[in-house]
C-alpha cells in the first residue's frame, strides 16, 4: 500500500515537474503610426517585457513589427508591458493583453519642439543674447535610418552628430537671417551644403549616402534626356511602392496584401502580361488602390500634396512576375483632372525639373519611372523595377516625348 502510495506521489512530481517546463510560442505583431497623419512610423524602437523576459525589435519602412514571445505553461500573467520609442516622437508605455492573432496598432505623438530632448528647439536663443542654439537631426532619405558620426559646421561651430542623429550648435548670432551648413562624412560619401534661414531651421535634415546613387545630393538634379538624377524623384516613388521585396512569388504578395500567412494559388491562372515581350513565364496581378495594404501610404502622399481628390476610384496596383517573382510594382492612377499629370510630376521632383511626359531614374540596380506605358487611354503611373523587370517590360514609348 505504501509503495502505491510513493508511486502515485512520484507521478505527481513528475507531471508537475513536466508542466513547468513546457512552453509554447506565440507570434505577437502590429503596426505604428504616426497619430496625426497616419502615416507608418518606421525605424522605432519597440521593447517587449514579459516577467523577466525582455525582447527589443523595431518596426520596417511599412511601420509593421513582429516578436515570438515565449510563454510558459506555469505563467500567470496575460498581459505584457510594450514601450515604443522614437527620436521625433513621445515614448508610449502600455499594457496590452497577449493576442497572438490580432495585430496590435499603436499611435505616437510627435513632440512638442520645446519638450523634444532629442530635436530640442528649432532655434533657441541662449542667456548670452550674443549667441543662439541650433538643432537638427539628420536623416538618410533612403533607408530613413539616423545618420551618425557625421560632421556638422555651421559657421564657426561645429559638432558630431550622436547614435540618433542629433546634432546642437551653439554659434555666434549672426546679423542676417541665413546660415551656411555643411556636413560631411566621407565614409558615407556625404559631402553637402546649403543656405537655411535661422528662423525656421529644420528639426530634421534628410541626405542621401552618395556612395549608393553616384553623387546625388539633396539639392543636384541633371538630365540626359528621359533620364534624371534627382533624389526627390527616388525617395518619393520608393515610399510609396518598395512596400515588398522583389522575386517575391505570389503567394507572398496575397499574404502581404490580405494580411495572411500560407496564402496558395497557382501561378498559372494569373493572367499574362502580353505587353511585356510576348514572354507567357511574365504574369500579373492587379489590386484596386482603396483595397490595397499600400493605400494608407499611397493618399497620406497625395493627401500632403493636395492631389488625393484628383484621383478615381478605378486606380489600381499592379504586380508583374517573371517565373513566380516578382519584378516589378506599378501604380496606375486614373486622374479627374487633365492638369494631374503634370502636378504629381512637380511633387515627385519637388518643381526642381520642368515637366516631362516620361522620366526614369536608377540606382543600385532599381529603377524608378514616372509616365504611362498605354498610349489609347490615360494613366499617370509611377513604376519600380528590378533589372529582370526592367529588361522584360519596359515599352518603348516610355522614351517618347
Amino acid at each position: 500500500m505504501k509503495f502505491i502510495i510513493y508511486l502515485i506521489l512520484l507521478f505527481n512530481n513528475i507531471y508537475g515537474f513536466a508542466k513547468i517546463l513546457q512552453s509554447s510560442e506565440i507570434l505577437y505583431k502590429g503596426y505604428v503610426y504616426d497619430s496625426s497623419t497616419n502615416k507608418p512610423v518606421s525605424n522605432a524602437k519597440i521593447t517587449i517585457s514579459k516577467t523577466i523576459s525582455k525582447y527589443n525589435i523595431s518596426t520596417d519602412d511599412t511601420g509593421y513589427f513582429t516578436a515570438r514571445i515565449t510563454i510558459k505553461a506555469t505563467d500567470k500573467l496575460k498581459s505584457m508591458s510594450v514601450i515604443i520609442s522614437h527620436p521625433l516622437y513621445k515614448t508610449k508605455t502600455e499594457i496590452r493583453p497577449i493576442q497572438p492573432d490580432v495585430p496590435d496598432k499603436f499611435y505616437l505623438v510627435k513632440q512638442p519642439i520645446s519638450e523634444n530632448k532629442e530635436v530640442n528647439k528649432i532655434k533657441t536663443v541662449s542667456k548670452r543674447s550674443n549667441t543662439i542654439t541650433l538643432t537638427t537631426i539628420l536623416f538618410d532619405s533612403l533607408s530613413n535610418k539616423s545618420i551618425i558620426n557625421a560632421k556638422v559646421f555651421i559657421n564657426e561651430a561645429q559638432a558630431i552628430s550622436n547614435n540618433s542623429g542629433y546634432v546642437r550648435l551653439e554659434i555666434n548670432n549672426p546679423t542676417s537671417n541665413s546660415v551656411f551648413v555643411q556636413i560631411q562624412e566621407p565614409s558615407l560619401g556625404i559631402s553637402y551644403g546649403k543656405l537655411y534661414n535661422k528662423n525656421k531651421f529644420p528639426s530634421v535634415i534628410k541626405l542621401i549616402v552618395r556612395d549608393k546613387i553616384g553623387g546625388v545630393n539633396d539639392e543636384k538634379v541633371t538630365t540626359n534626356g528621359n533620364f534624371i538624377d534627382n533624389e526627390d524623384f527616388i525617395f518619393a516613388i520608393k515610399s510609396m511602392l518598395l512596400k515588398v521585396k522583389f522575386n517575391s512569388s505570389i503567394e507572398q504578395i496575397l499574404s502581404y496584401e490580405f494580411n495572411k500567412s500560407d496564402m496558395i494559388f497557382d501561378y498559372e491562372k494569373l493572367p499574362e502580361a502580353i505587353e511585356c515581350s510576348n514572354d507567357s513565364s511574365i504574369r500579373y496581378y492587379w489590386r484596386y488602390v482603396q483595397d490595397s495594404r499600400m493605400f494608407q501610404e499611397i493618399y497620406s502622399y497625395l493627401h500632403s500634396h493636395n492631389l488625393d481628390q484628383l484621383v478615381t476610384i478605378g486606380s489600381y496596383i499592379i504586380y508583374y512576375f517573371k517565373n513566380n517573382k516578382l519584378m516589378a510594382v506599378g501604380l496606375r492612377i486614373i486622374p479627374s483632372s487633365k492638369d494631374f499629370d503634370k502636378l504629381f510630376f512637380g511633387c515627385l521632383t519637388e518643381n526642381k525639373l520642368e515637366y516631362q511626359s516620361h522620366v526614369q531614374s536608377s540606382f543600385n540596380g532599381v529603377h524608378y519611372i514616372f509616365g504611362s506605358s498605354f498610349t489609347d487611354y490615360k494613366y499617370s503611373e509611377i513604376v519600380i523595377n528590378n533589372q529582370v523587370g526592367y529588361e522584360s517590360c519596359i515599352h518603348d514609348w516610355w522614351y517618347i516625348d
